[in-house]
């Protein structure tokens, strides 16, 4: 795959195509800034009914073999850290997005 600029793109692509059908979603608050210039890959996003931030990584794993990473963060506290790579096919965002709203919901 291409140079920074492409890869960036991709990878930005990837984030947006899932941050964006979920950033207005009832029990799931997207961390990650909209804008592509104060962000790339990583994301986070917190599930805002549940506590258990930890639970949810884990089910996002068993559940939907989507891995994530719970994290904690001084800032702005507990939340699950979504990082797609360079080859993540856009079908794994849709499952990341279907594992989302089923998660939010409950």
């Amino acid at each position: 795959m291409g140079g920074a600029a492409a890869k960036g793109a991709r990878l930005n692509y990837l984030r947006h195509s899932w941050s964006e059908a979920v950033r207005e979603m009832d029990g799931l608050e997207v961390m990650t800034p909209q804008d592509p210039r104060l962000c790339c890959a990583i994301s986070a996003v917190r599930f805002t009914r549940h506590q258990d931030q930890q639970a949810l990584a884990d089910r996002l794993l068993r559940d939907y073999n989507l891995f994530t990473v719970a994290r904690n963060g001084a800032g702005f506290g507990t939340c699950i850290r979504i990082t797609p790579g360079l080859t993540t096919p856009l079908a794994h965002m849709q499952q990341l997005i279907e594992a989302l709203t089923d998660l939010a919901g409950r």
